[in-house]
């Protein structure tokens, strides 16, 4: 399956401006070596849940992640660690079924509308949504659109009437937060799904109109149509 035009992991950008969807759409999607560092990370912190092997076995190997030669340290894995420790003790306290990069879809928001969640744990009563960030800058868990469309995704694939809440958690020994490395949110689920309807749809649908009108923000820092959007041509790179 190819990667979602309005992936979550964009939904701030997107969701303020619907023309970076198809101005970006011709842009070759690029890498740094800290987004290939984090995709090193979430790839040792797999390893770990999958029950395949102690994370110390990646200490020391040289790792060709989408471009850029990685030597695994030993920070690396205490990220990943501490990530895979969470989950594993989330998952006793949950009980229920644990889903390890779970490709979830808000189809009744949008067919694109689809990403993979890091980890979900699911029992009769609790869906929790579980995400690993390795970034430098502190990500807050409240409102964050990437975690919400996670969220709607998992209760359209495993949601039933006896689930009440759904909480999110990022995971993130990376960067300082006020709210510590470990920081949730618990959603009512009505209250989520018309945040999906009202909110989100008519975002989404706005990324397909024929000509969307572009929006200048703190959305654009990562934007990859920033080198040709008429609010950044001349920016120094």
């Amino acid at each position: 399956m190819g990667h979602s035009r309005i992936s979550p992991s964009s939904a701030d950008r997107w969701m303020a401006c619907a023309a970076s969807v198809p101005w970006s759409a011709d842009v070759p999607r690029s890498s740094n070596v800290a987004s290939a560092t984090g995709t090193l990370i979430h790839r040792i912190a797999e390893f770990g849940l999958r029950g395949e092997g102690d994370l110390s076995s990646w200490l020391n190997e040289c790792e060709r992640v989408d471009g850029f030669d990685i030597t695994v340290g030993d920070k690396h894995l205490e990220i990943a660690q501490t990530y895979v420790d969470y989950i594993n003790n989330r998952h006793k306290d949950v009980g229920g079924e644990l889903h390890i990069e779970k490709r979830v879809a808000a189809s009744e928001i949008h067919p694109e509308c689809a990403g993979t969640a890091d980890a979900i744990l699911v029992s009769s009563d609790a869906v929790v949504i579980c995400d690993l960030k390795t970034g430098r800058w502190g990500v807050d868990v409240a409102d964050n659109a990437q975690l919400k469309i996670y969220a709607l995704g998992a209760l359209e694939m495993f949601g039933t009437e006896d689930h009440k809440t759904v909480e999110t958690v990022i995971v993130q020994p990376t960067s300082w937060h006020r709210d510590g490395p470990v920081r949730s949110h618990v959603y009512d689920i009505g209250n989520l799904v018309d945040w999906g309807f009202d909110t989100l749809r008519p975002a989404a649908l706005a990324c397909f109109e024929p000509d969307p009108e572009p929006v200048a923000g703190n959305h654009c820092r990562f934007c990859p149509a920033k080198p040709h959007c008429p609010f950044h041509i001349g920016d120094k790179v």
